[in-house]
């Protein structure tokens, strides 16, 4: 999903204060975001996954915060392997806090997880 088309941070900026909060703007208007802050990537992932899937995720800050391009290489991945269809059922064993590959495969190809 990101591969040809970043996030706007500008636009995540304004449309999610919960983003604002973590980040600063230069004189060119051109938005930052500090990606060695916790607060501040547990404040992206759930902005994208709201703006990008229609996930209304809540990250517990006690958790590693799952970065999402890399868990949508993996489900890509996953999709070379087994294709798209809409028949494929998983297991994600040690799925973690946010259950984030269950979710993301169910978006985006109607996947099913036990």
């Amino acid at each position: 999903r990101y591969k040809n088309s970043k996030p706007s941070f500008l636009h995540l900026a304004l449309k999610y204060p919960e983003f604002r909060a973590h980040t600063t703007q230069d004189e060119k208007g051109k938005v930052f975001l500090d990606f060695k802050n916790a607060d501040a990537l547990r404040a992206l992932t759930t902005c994208l996954l709201k703006e990008d899937f229609g996930l209304h995720v809540e990250l517990p800050t006690d958790r590693l915060v799952p970065t999402l391009p890399l868990r949508l290489n993996y489900i890509h991945w996953l999709e070379d392997i087994v294709g798209t269809s809409e028949n494929i059922w998983g297991i994600d064993v040690g799925t973690g806090a946010s259950c984030i590959y269950p979710l993301l495969a169910a978006k985006m190809n109607k996947w099913h997880f036990l």
